[in-house]
């Protein structure tokens, strides 16, 4: 009960205090999650700026070549005529050193540029950063004119990732090139920028929680992402080629079943995207950690409840403990004496309780008295039942008998053996109802009752005994087996023409003694032994005033879970059981 007006309280105190908390909880983290979304947006938005101002940036440097080509004829001649004749005079060597040095000055000044590439068109060969005059026969990176070739005649700005190969001491390397049309020339200029590189740039520019960052060309092709494996870019690139249009705004997006928040950025000048794709579960980090005090406080709320409705009941409910200790003592027979000690009446609520105490002591005794009479007469009633043994039994013994003496002769006969046994029987159910048998006893009773059952039919039956020394002497009811044995007779082997047998198994399982009487008669079909399964339980004899008698003595004297249990099935035979708690009969009883 205690227990009970302690959650009662919990939850008044929950609702008064708590409720509040909680409200003012959820407005935080409304306001929290509101402001951090804002600001990752802001922040991922600022990056992409910064990626966009960057990327512009590092290309300004690698085109700013373009303008030195276009602006002086006199570099773009020489370079013509050292593609056209293989050779060049002082003038044009010059020209061409002092183009290299800015050249390879520009590439080795930025750490985004790996190499710059010019080519005029018509010529099999190119001029480089690293290496000067190359030949497209046999330079070892030729796979950017194989891209050029297959490009449009339109295309002024084109955006491609490939790998250039090993070349002596120097690794394949993993660029970015870039494709630029020159204005008044037939020609393209070519920048390499190292994707490691760049990365590494826009990773130091993009925000410090985990976000997934892309490049997409106009066709929404991934250039560039930061992603560890080649398997996450695949995820988004089915995403990106069914998104034609991406709105500048960050909006929520589902991914391959994950949820992003994603922010854009476009670089109109060369057609690109920059994307920003943040996971949810980053953002609602973000937000848990400004929610770090505000949940203490919970928490701190939560256990304050607690410490608080234990305390009142403890304080508010000690007296009521008393009380509940008293009247479980009174129900025992254990009532207060002088000495014992009482409660202090020190409110209107203590003599309220010291009065229900008075009158419970006084019904208390009244229902002792009710039950020493009940006592008395359920002891008259099972004297009553133990008497109702068929009397069948003593009428067909009598007839047996009868017919033995007519057959008598001058020396020791069945009928001997039949009278003493008979003699034994009687005195062993009609002996006091007081005086206590053991298991031993009841199974002496049930030899000298079998023995002279097989007068009757002789070579019909046999009857095995099942049962541990151990449990020999353990208390048992008088009468008990003998109506079960009986029944396993008349009504299971007696209709049998062949041989029978009966097992009577007692053993100890559980603090209980179980018994089993089992034969292997004719059995009962499922109607008939639905139907005796309901005469018991209605206290209804159908016939059976044995099988009656045994299941009202058990019930009555150890509950209804000791009531006869019957299992059987027709042609094969019945087992009819019952268990009584040892607990129960460790003291003589009164049958």
């Amino acid at each position: 009960m205690i227990r009970r007006f302690f959650l009662k309280r919990l939850k008044n105190y929950f609702t008064i205090l708590m409720i509040p908390a909680f409200v003012l909880f959820v407005f935080i983290l409304f306001m929290t999650a509101s402001s951090r979304i804002h600001n990752i947006h802001t922040a991922s938005q600022n990056a992409l700026e910064n990626m966009d101002e960057t990327f512009d940036l590092i290309t300004a440097n690698c085109f700013y070549q373009q303008d030195l080509m276009t602006l002086n004829p006199q570099l773009s001649l020489s370079l013509r005529k050292i593609f056209l004749f293989k050779t060049s005079n002082y003038s044009d060597y010059v020209f061409l050193n002092s183009m290299q040095t800015i050249l390879d000055s520009a590439a080795k000044s930025h750490p985004f540029i790996q190499s710059i590439y010019l080519f005029l068109n018509q010529y099999d060969s190119f001029f480089s950063s690293n290496k000067g005059i190359c030949s497209l026969q046999n330079y070892y990176d030729t796979s950017w004119y194989d891209i050029y070739t297959q490009l449009p005649d339109d295309i002024t700005y084109y955006i491609v990732p490939r790998r250039i190969p090993a070349s002596g001491n120097a690794g394949a390397i993993d660029v970015m090139t870039i494709y630029q049309k020159m204005s008044y020339i037939d020609g393209i200029i070519v920048a390499n920028i190292p994707i490691d590189t760049f990365l590494s740039n826009m990773k130091s520019i993009s925000p410090a929680w985990e976000n997934y960052f892309f490049i997409l060309n106009a066709d929404n092709d991934i250039l560039i992402s930061n992603t560890d494996t080649e398997g996450a870019s695949a995820d988004f690139t089915g995403y990106f080629q069914t998104t034609p249009q991406f709105p500048r705004k960050g909006i929520w997006e589902v991914v391959n079943g994950d949820i992003f928040m994603r922010n854009t950025i476009f670089n109109d000048h060369y057609g690109l995207t920059f994307v920003l794709m943040t996971p949810l579960s980053t953002v609602i980090q973000n937000i848990l950690n400004d929610l770090t005090w505000p949940l203490i406080i919970i928490i701190a709320n939560s256990i304050l409840v607690f410490i608080l409705s234990l305390t009142t009941t403890k304080s508010n409910f000690s007296q009521i403990q008393y009380v509940i200790d008293l009247f479980d003592d009174a129900e025992k027979g254990i009532f207060p004496t002088n000495d014992s000690p009482k409660q202090d009446v020190e409110s209107e609520y203590d003599l309220i309780l010291n009065n229900v105490i008075r009158l419970f002591l006084n019904t208390t005794f009244l229902n002792s008295q009710l039950a020493e009479q009940k006592y008395k007469k359920q002891v008259a009633e099972l004297s009553s039942l133990q008497l109702q043994i068929n009397p069948h039994f003593m009428v067909n013994t009598l007839q047996t008998l009868d017919f033995e003496v007519y057959k008598e002769v001058k020396k020791p006969t069945p009928v001997n053996t039949i009278i003493k046994n008979l003699s034994d029987i009687l005195k062993y159910s009609l002996a006091p109802v007081d005086v206590p048998v053991t298991i031993d006893d009841e199974l002496k009773n049930i030899r000298k009752y079998v023995q002279i059952q097989k007068y009757r039919f002789p070579d019909r039956f046999v009857v095995y005994e099942d049962a541990e020394d151990e449990i020999m002497s353990l208390p048992f009811k008088r009468l008990i087996l003998q109506p079960l044995i009986e029944n396993s007779i008349t009504h299971g082997l007696r209709p049998v023409s062949g041989y029978g047998y009966i097992k009577i198994r007692i053993f100890v399982r559980n603090n209980r003694i179980r018994v089993s009487v089992i034969d292997n008669g004719v059995g009962m079909s499922r109607l008939k032994l639905k139907s005796l399964r309901e005469n018991l339980s209605q206290d209804t004899s159908a016939g059976r005033i044995g099988l009656d008698n045994v299941n009202k003595r058990l019930i009555l004297n150890y509950g209804v879970e000791s009531r006869l249990r019957i299992l059987s099935h027709e042609g094969l035979g019945t087992a009819i059981s019952f268990s009584i708690p040892i607990s129960d009969i460790s003291e003589p009883l009164s049958l």
